[in-house]
């Protein structure tokens, strides 16, 4: 399999391929090519693909991609948009944490399949792992995976999803704005340091 986005190219041996959610999965094997970049899994145009090496921590990746194939609040134009238009900045690391949390929280995502399932050991894994932009935006889910350690309560889990959808999509909707009216005011230089400061204001 060839795969290539706008950031990323490679060449793959497919393995195996199942559906979930009415998506196509590939599990990969042994690489034959690509470029710099490394990430456990992705999505394109409606299938998640994802190397041999992470199959112990699949269902992390592969209903983070299914999360963001579904994602709605920041589609991916806008986000692919703010990313081109702020490399590099701070701008472009808080979409990109946005972004995440968003697939990570929404319906279709990571957490609440970890919920469903009632993974603690997925749960654990994505709580120590989560650091950076990320974990700044959304400290609810170490809070509450203490609370939760004893005993296993999941309503706890739930509410922190639930409480770091909203946060998540409550600043994406504010740099979302301030983008489109720097659009409209071929300005995005005042776009840049009025998102910059939304962040700070909120966090």
């Amino acid at each position: 399999m060839i795969y290539r986005t706008r950031f990323s190219i490679f060449l793959a041996v497919v393995e195996g391929k199942t559906r979930s959610n009415g998506y196509s999965i590939y599990t990969l094997g042994r690489e034959l090519a690509r470029d710099l970049l490394t990430i456990p899994a992705m999505s394109q145009n409606h299938s998640v693909l994802f190397p041999e090496i992470f199959v112990a921590v699949k269902d992390t990746y592969i209903y983070h991609e299914l999360g963001e194939i579904q994602d709605t609040t920041f589609d991916r134009e806008s986000w692919r948009e703010m990313v081109v238009a702020f490399p590099f900045s701070l701008v472009e690391f808080i979409a990109r944490a946005l972004k995440d949390l968003l697939v990570d929280t929404n319906e279709y995502g990571t957490l609440h399949h970890i919920i469903q399932k009632r993974q603690t050991a997925g749960l654990a894994f994505y709580v120590a792992f989560i650091d950076g932009l990320a974990k700044e935006f959304f400290p609810e889910i170490s809070i509450a995976f203490q609370k939760f350690a004893k005993p296993k309560n999941w309503r706890i889990i739930e509410q922190a999803v639930e409480d770091g959808y909203q946060t998540a999509k409550k600043h994406t909707m504010l740099i979302l704005d301030i983008y489109r009216d720097g659009v409209k005011k071929d300005n995005l230089e005042w776009a840049k340091q009025r998102s910059k400061n939304v962040y700070s204001e909120n966090t």
